[in-house]
This record gives structure tokens, C-alpha cells and sequence, in this order.
């Protein structure tokens, strides 16, 4: 548990921190592509704007698109479950829907969409929220197969109490407690893909900050601003840490795994 509080607590300081300092910057040529300095931290980009305040601003819309995507994804999740407990329907057929939307690269898909009306944030929310749709249906589904079986869950059908009311009391927490190792694995991947797809051109407009888009400018100037690429892959590399921490801290915090120790 206390890994658990310390990951979310440096993410949500991370993102403080990203709140106060994110500036798109003003473009000075002749401040262009300075090393990390005493005025500037992290340098400047090939615009002569400040890195750290770029850097800032493309970490806090990182992690609100990576927030939209996995409430998205959960929702989802839930939606499904209780469908699924309401009134149950054929498995294979499910299983074949999740197989179909599986088979959907995200970036292809990323890529389709923006070559009909071009990149947008919305559009790519809604690109990474499909694209982790099929895991967390998955997750869902395969613990409302158990549930629906447990002793108190029949009990208190057969005792005359609506299905929605059993799900809201004794189904939806454990569903809800197994999605939440689901949403920092969305959560992670999301802000790694959306980075992915702003480095290749395909992910938020070029005018709005992004990791990806700092990345991508970087690659013409590497050899000559090294810090253009190494801050960014810093920032990426540390949040993810954080959130591998965060997932081993519910994992300990878990009611299964403190019985089985």
C-alpha cells in the first residue's frame, strides 16, 4: 500500500508541477537550440523556447489524454459487465468481437482517421480508448464468469433481489477492484502511444505541446542538442517507472494476495 501512495503521489506532484511550468514559450531565433543553463534548465528548442515549459505542457496534455483514454476504456468495462450480468449472452460470439477489435492496430487506426480529417485530440482520446477497448472488455467479462457463479451472488438472486441491485453491491466492486490494474496498464501504454503517435505526425496538432512533437523536432538537431532528446525520454521513461511502481503497490494492497501471504 505504501508504494501505491508514494507512485500516485509523485504522479499527481509530476503533474502539479507540469501545471505551473507548462507555457507553449515564445519563439526567440536567437536564443535557438542553447544547452541547459542556469535561465534555461533544459535548454531550448530549435525555436528558442524554453524546454522545460514545453516539456511541462506536453506532459500535462500526455496525461489528460492518457486519463480520458483509460475512463473511456473502464467505462467500457463496467458498461459491459453489467450487460453481461443482466443478461448474459453467447461467449463465442463476444470472444470473436474481442478478437475482431483486437486485430486493429492502434496506430494504423490513428493513422486511417487523421488521413480523412487530420489530427485531433478528441479523436485521438477516442483512437486510444478503441484501441484498449478489447483488453478491458477481456478483464471484465472473464471475472463476471466468476462471479456470477459465487455462492453469495446466487444467494442473493435466489432470495429475490434485482440483478442490477446485486451487481451494484457485490459485483461491481470486485469488477471494478480487477479494471483498476487494467487502468494503469491504459494509463501507461496510452501515454507511450500518444507520444508515438505525435513523434510520427498522426497523434495531437502540431500547435499544441506534446512529448511525441518535441521528440519528432529533435530528431534533425540530436547529434548537435542532445538534450532535446534525452529530457523528454527522461520524463517518459520516469513515469513510467512511477506507474510500474504504482501496479506493484495494488498488487501487495490486493484482499487475494494479503490472504495467500
Amino acid at each position: 500500500m505504501r508504494k501505491l501512495a508514494t507512485a500516485l503521489m509523485l504522479i499527481l506532484l509530476i503533474f502539479f508541477l507540469a501545471l505551473v511550468l507548462a507555457d507553449a514559450g515564445d519563439i526567440d531565433m536567437r536564443m535557438r537550440l542553447q544547452p541547459p543553463s542556469s535561465s534555461h534548465l533544459m535548454g531550448t528548442d530549435s525555436f528558442g523556447r524554453d524546454l522545460l515549459e514545453r516539456l511541462a505542457a506536453g506532459l500535462v496534455v500526455s496525461i489528460m489524454i492518457a486519463s480520458a483514454a483509460t475512463a473511456l476504456s473502464l467505462g467500457l468495462g463496467l458498461c459491459l459487465s453489467y450487460a453481461f450480468f443482466i443478461r448474459p449472452f453467447s461467449s463465442p460470439l463476444f470472444t470473436t468481437l474481442l478478437l475482431s477489435l483486437k486485430a486493429i492496430p492502434t496506430i494504423l487506426l490513428a493513422l486511417f482517421l487523421n488521413s480523412l480529417t487530420g489530427p485531433g485530440v478528441m479523436k485521438l482520446v477516442l483512437v486510444l480508448a478503441i484501441g484498449h477497448a478489447a483488453d478491458v472488455a477481456q478483464t471484465a467479462y472473464s471475472r463476471i464468469i466468476v462471479l456470477r457463479s459465487e455462492d453469495y451472488v446466487v444467494a442473493a438472486i435466489g432470495v429475490g433481489e434485482s440483478r442490477s441491485l446485486v451487481f451494484l453491491r457485490h459485483v461491481l466492486p470486485e469488477v471494478f477492484r480487477t479494471l483498476l490494474f487494467q487502468a494503469i496498464s491504459v494509463f501507461s501504454s496510452s501515454i507511450l502511444t500518444e507520444a508515438s503517435l505525435s513523434f510520427l505526425g498522426c497523434g495531437i496538432p502540431v500547435t499544441i505541446p506534446s512529448v511525441g512533437g518535441i521528440l519528432a523536432e529533435a530528431r534533425t538537431v540530436m547529434s548537435s542538442a542532445p538534450w532535446m532528446v534525452a529530457f523528454p525520454a527522461l520524463a517518459l521513461l520516469v513515469i513510467g517507472v512511477l506507474l510500474e511502481l504504482a501496479a506493484v503497490g495494488l498488487s501487495e494492497s490486493d484482499p487475494a494476495s494479503e490472504r495467500a501471504g
